[in-house]
């Protein structure tokens, strides 16, 4: 064969000219002279990407293919005539490689089977169970002001993260959201619709104080009434308490959802209360207890 163009010979080998320069790219081809604007490419450029090729369709990754390829050259043989060390080593490393790629890939097909059973009853796609869902829905149907469901949602999709990430156990906050009767499924409602009401309130003035401090005192009082469901929620966490890595993830969270500087202070010092608490206390980081003394 003389000399080809780069489409010719990736043509040859069953390949694309864009994988041609990738290789050359990643120092595996060598790139030919060129002759003019074009490359010219002879026997030895084909016969080394058909072993490249030939390597990875056996499922060698690229980032041992250049070693491998390496060890073609001449040298002296090996006791008992077998192949180099190193090219053993490479290949048994690929072998553990790709059995491992099999155990997560067969990891993941019972994972999905999981959702095949969930969909086939009828179920949501969701990493938060039944109980969960069915509580923030509960929630949002009592709801008439559009910010509140949207508040709502807010929630279920950072304890959806939270979830999801394996920072909150699942089981846990099912067994918390399992005590809210319908009655105190509405005081909740109720709480959402007057922490909306707050967005736009001038915070200097002293209605605005006295509505937020109305509201907080209600929040708190309810979370009074769960405290202990509380503190076992928070000791379930990794660590046995709320870390500061936990809130390092849902503080921002909280202020991105929501950010009206009135809707603010009214959290922070719900959380101020949270913190003095002599029972959840006990399971709060140190660290963010005083965060949020501080406010």
């Amino acid at each position: 064969m003389g000399s080809v163009r780069v489409k010719e010979m990736a043509d040859l080998a069953g390949t694309t000219t864009r994988t041609v320069r990738h290789y050359h790219r990643l120092g595996l081809l060598p790139v030919p002279p060129t002759r003019g604007a074009q490359r010219d490419y002879d026997t030895e450029h084909l016969a080394r990407l058909l072993r490249i090729r030939w390597l990875v369709r056996s499922g060698v990754p690229l980032k041992r293919v250049a070693a491998l390829l390496d060890e073609d050259a001449p040298s002296s043989p090996q006791p008992g005539g077998g192949e180099q060390p190193t090219t053993l080593a490479d290949l048994r490393a690929t072998r553990t490689e790709i059995d491992e790629r099999i155990a997560e890939l067969e990891h993941q097909r019972r994972r999905v089977d999981v959702l095949i059973a969930k969909v086939a009853a009828g179920e949501a796609l969701s990493p938060l169970p039944r109980v969960v869902r069915d509580f923030y829905s509960d929630i949002e149907g009592r709801l008439s002001r559009p910010g509140a469901r949207r508040s709502v949602r807010s929630k279920q999709h950072m304890m959806t993260l939270l979830a999801v990430s394996g920072l909150f156990p699942t089981t846990a906050i099912t067994l918390y959201m399992e005590e809210y009767n319908a009655e105190e499924r509405a005081v909740v409602a109720d709480l959402h619709e007057r922490f909306d009401s707050l967005r736009g309130l001038d915070p200097a003035s002293e209605p605005t104080r006295e509505t937020v401090s109305s509201l907080v005192a209600d929040m708190y009082a309810l979370v009074a009434r769960h405290r202990r469901s509380s503190r076992d929620l928070m000791a379930s966490l990794m660590g046995g308490r709320l870390s500061p890595g936990l809130w390092a993830l849902y503080g921002p969270l909280l202020r991105t959802a929501y950010p009206d500087p009135v809707q603010r202070a009214a959290y922070n010092r719900l959380l101020a209360l949270m913190a003095a608490d002599p029972v959840l206390a006990t399971v709060i980081d140190p660290t963010v207890r005083e965060e949020w003394l501080r406010g």
